[in-house]
């Protein structure tokens, strides 16, 4: 069920067995209402936050490989002001840290403080990536640290600050590989170097070569390569004159079929802008009907560029 209060309820010291043991209380986060945590005897190792009465505030709950962490209070500020203040945004990430392995929630705020999180790591191509899931928090201590699977080389610690975790150290170097002395032959070669060959002025030669071949068998077939070029000529120009004179014998019947009478006087008509009223047989109505119709005219050709007919 849900228990509220009167009186605002302040965050104390997270306890030091969570995961935000080693964050600083949010002491501006206050809670009138929240869910109420169901009582068990494991609540206080389940307990990642609590209020100044004691109250779980966060709680989490490991569930086979992953875990369950739950804010009592609702994600708006109608309950608690802890959704919109910054340490939500520090716990959010500490959250986020558990999900993809990167830490786990440790026995003391001391031990959380000293170790970093995998933060980017070097791939085998220089780059760096995000930590795989086999990538543990590196613990810095006195003397060079070993590069193991769980602590592969990288960067750890946030976005805050981190730590350079090197393959080799300062005083490594890098010597050529001796030839080995053996009694077998040995032959010496080199990297290959890339052998293939750009085809494109080839392929684009040949396709010209195809459509030159293409052109010319269409002239063949057409008649046009044959060895009677007049009467192939004759037969082309006989062909453009029919064509021509269809059109226009055509445009010549279009032209003729569109007009029709009376067309002169409507596109006359047409042609200007023209301010009109229909006679009602009243002559008082239809003197008012003119001469507000004239007035509107001659407004219209003073104040605009129409002018009406």
């Amino acid at each position: 069920g849900a228990l509220s209060w009167t009186t605002p309820q302040p965050v104390t010291e997270f306890p030091k067995n969570g995961a935000f043991a080693d964050l600083a209380p949010p002491t501006e986060v206050t809670v009138t209402r929240q869910v109420l945590a169901e009582p068990t005897p494991d609540i206080v190792e389940r307990t990642w936050a609590t209020l100044a009465d004691g109250t779980p505030l966060v709680t989490g709950l490991k569930k086979g490989k992953g875990t369950l962490v739950l804010f009592h209070v609702t994600p708006e500020a109608t309950w608690s002001n802890l959704p919109i203040s910054g340490s939500f945004v520090e716990m959010l990430r500490r959250i986020v840290q558990l999900s993809r392995n990167q830490g786990a929630a440790v026995a003391n705020a001391e031990a959380a403080a000293t170790s970093l999180a995998p933060y980017r790591m070097i791939a085998a191509d220089g780059m760096l990536v995000p930590p795989t899931p086999d990538a543990r928090p590196l613990v810095p201590g006195p003397g060079p640290l070993p590069v193991t699977i769980e602590n592969p080389p990288g960067l750890y610690g946030s976005e805050t600050g981190v730590f350079a975790h090197n393959l080799l150290d300062a005083a490594s170097t890098f010597a050529p590989l001796a030839r080995p002395n053996v009694s077998l032959p040995v032959t010496t070669i080199q990297y290959a170097f890339d052998e293939s060959r750009n085809l494109k002025g080839a392929l684009v030669a040949a396709a010209l070569v195809l459509m030159v071949l293409d052109t010319l068998a269409v002239f063949w077939m057409g008649g046009l390569l044959s060895r009677r070029p007049r009467r192939a000529a004759a037969t082309t120009a006989a062909a453009l004159l029919i064509g021509l004179g269809a059109l226009l014998g055509h445009a010549d019947r279009a032209r003729a079929d569109d007009a029709k009478p009376g067309d002169t006087q409507a596109i006359e008509d047409i042609s200007k802008t023209r301010i009109a009223y229909v006679l009602t047989g009243e002559p008082g109505v239809d003197s008012i009907s003119r001469a507000g119709l004239e007035g509107l005219t001659r407004f219209l050709i003073e104040k605009t560029a129409l002018e009406p007919g």
